[in-house]
Parts: structure tokens; sequence; C-alpha cells
């Protein structure tokens, strides 16, 4: 019996996978564009500093702050991978060594 892989979701609980920002990218634009919102979304409600009045304050500001730091990374490794397998494929399709070569490309 197989087991379901739990897709990473967005911050807002939506599927990676239904959300167009994480479809893979089909140019440096695109990717650029991708990026820059991916950036916005996580930035955009970022909360008002508080003055903390104990430790545990201090700690709840930085386990908070590391949670959307952690999210924002693993969102721009996404696209980024992706983006970096569709180009090895474009890369690919452009540049076939020849037979014979051994693997290099034109020998």
């Amino acid at each position: 019996m197989a087991t379901a892989i739990a897709r990473p979701s967005t911050p807002e609980g939506r599927c990676r996978d239904d959300d167009p920002i994480f479809s893979t990218p089909t140019s440096k634009a695109d990717l650029g564009l991708k990026l820059a919102l991916i950036q916005q979304r996580h930035y955009a409600n970022v909360p008002e500093p508080t003055t903390p009045t104990c430790g545990a304050d201090v700690e709840r500001e930085l386990v908070a702050m590391k949670k959307q730091q952690d999210d924002f990374f693993d969102d721009y490794a996404f696209i980024m991978r992706k983006a970096g397998k569709w180009m090895d494929e474009q890369n690919g399709e452009r540049v076939r060594p020849t037979k014979g070569s051994g693997g290099r490309v034109g020998g």
C-alpha cells in the first residue's frame, strides 16, 4: 500500500500544485516575476514590531521570524529547482553530444 506524500503548501494553505506562482518558469523574465511575487507574498503581512516584556515574548518573536524566513526559503528553493530542471531540459534539447564523442559536445 502506497503512502501519499504530503505536498508543501504556501503560507495561505494552498497546495503548490494549484498555485500559478509555482508553475515552471519558461523564461528569465518569468522566473524573475515568480520570485518577486513569492517575496511579495511572504512579506506582505509583516507584523508590527512589539516591545517584548519578557524572555518568552522575545522567543515567540524569534520563532515567528525564523518560520517566515524558512517558509520564504522553501518556496524560493522550490521555484529555483523547477527553473533549473526546465533549463536543463531546454539545454538538453539544444545541445546533444555527437555519437562517439564520449559525452563531449562537438567532439
